[in-house]
């Protein structure tokens, strides 16, 4: 069996597909969490 992504993988009611749209409605930032970026790549 060879599946080509996770998003085939995983059934249409499959109960984590409702976590997954319930953490993304979710405003991390008001919950503490907060989200840092790379500004510029290559070594440090």
């Amino acid at each position: 069996m060879c599946i080509s992504s996770l998003e085939d993988a995983i059934s249409a009611d499959n109960q984590v597909r409702f976590v997954d749209a319930f953490v993304t409605f979710l405003d991390s930032e008001k919950l503490g969490f907060r989200s840092n970026s790379i500004e510029s790549e290559g070594p440090p």
